[in-house]
C-alpha cells in the first residue's frame, strides 16, 4: 500500500504498509512486520491536518492480574527459551536485565493490556541471554519478549 516516515516523539521509523482489512494494518517498522489494531475515526479529510501531540495519559493500575499460566518458555533452536507475550499489550516495566539469574514463577515484566497490568513470569530457571521489549513499546500476542538459557 506504500511506505511512510512515522515521527513519534523524537524518533522516527520507516513503516511500509502492507495490508489494511478489518481494522488490522499489517506493517513492517524498520524491518519487523507486526499487525495493528487501528479504528478510522468520522470521515476521511482530503488534506492532513497538522495537530499538537496529545499530553501523555497517567496509566492506574486498575487491578494486578498474574498471567503466569499462559506465558510459557518455549524451545528455541538456540537451546534456549523463549518468552512470548501471552497478548497485546504495553511494557510498563521490566523487571529483570540480561545476564540475571532467573527462577520458574519469577516475575520479570509487567504489562498492560485491555486497561490491567499483567504481571509476567517465567515458567523456567536459567540465565536471561536476551531482552527484545522496552518500557513503553507495544507488542503483539506471541511477540517474543526475552530469551532465557536454562541452568
Amino acid at each position: 500500500m506504500g511506505e511512510y516516515i512515522f515521527t513519534i516523539g523524537d524518533k522516527e521509523y520507516k513503516v511500509d504498509v502492507k495490508s489494511i482489512e478489518a481494522g488490522i494494518a499489517t506493517v513492517v517498522i524498520d524491518g519487523k512486520e507486526v499487525g495493528i489494531s487501528i479504528k478510522q475515526l468520522g470521515k476521511r479529510a482530503d488534506t492532513p491536518v497538522v495537530r499538537k501531540p496529545a499530553k501523555k495519559a497517567e496509566r492506574t493500575a486498575v487491578q494486578q492480574v498474574p498471567v503466569a499460566p499462559a506465558v510459557q518458555a518455549v524451545p528455541h533452536s538456540s537451546g534456549g527459551k523463549l518468552v512470548r507475550a501471552p497478548i497485546p499489550g504495553v511494557i510498563l516495566k521490566v523487571l529483570i536485565k540480561e545476564g540475571d539469574t532467573v527462577k520458574a514463577g519469577q516475575d520479570i515484566i509487567v504489562m498492560e493490556a485491555m486497561k490491567m497490568e499483567n504481571q509476567i513470569q517465567t515458567s523456567v530457571s536459567g540465565v536471561v541471554s536476551k531482552i527484545n521489549v522496552a518500557v513503553d513499546q507495544s507488542v503483539q500476542q506471541d511477540e517474543v519478549l526475552l530469551e532465557i538459557d536454562p541452568s
